[in-house]
């Protein structure tokens, strides 16, 4: 399952360098990777970062582009709590329900009608007057 694609550019170094890469955190990627992640309780994901591009290398004639091979690799293990604190952080307290299309029209069409605003407000309601939780 790929988890993104994202373009770094890294700066010139010798031998080696340490960089951060940011991944963007959407909460489609939440919805898409949470059953995975969930399924593996406080364990680690196998993540394998592949490489291409370009890097321009410095020689006697001036600096030179060489494309970096497609077999290039990093293998990492993100621990699955770092992910959920991750998400946690952007998304606090909040889960995801999915619903059939008909279904939202009917709670917008009743949230429109009841003038509420919030998702959240228009479920509580509906459980409110359905009696829930049972007293």
């Amino acid at each position: 399952m790929q988890l993104a694609l994202v373009s770094h550019l890294v700066p010139a170094f010798r031998d080696e360098i340490e960089t951060t890469i940011a991944v963007p955190c959407t909460y489609d990627m939440e919805v898409a990777c949470g059953k995975y992640f969930a399924s593996l309780d406080e364990g680690a994901v196998p993540i394998t970062i592949l490489f291409s591009g370009m890097a321009f290398l410095d020689g006697p004639g001036g600096f030179r582009p060489e494309p970096i091979p497609w077999h290039h690799e990093a293998a990492h293990r993100l621990p699955v709590r770092v992910w959920r604190d991750m998400i946690d952080g952007h998304f606090p307290n909040q889960g995801w329900l999915r619903l059939r299309r008909d279904i939202i029209a009917e709670l917008r069409a009743f949230a429109a009608a009841e003038a509420i605003v919030d998702t959240d407000a228009v479920v509580e309601r509906l459980l409110k007057e359905a009696g829930w939780p049972p007293r």
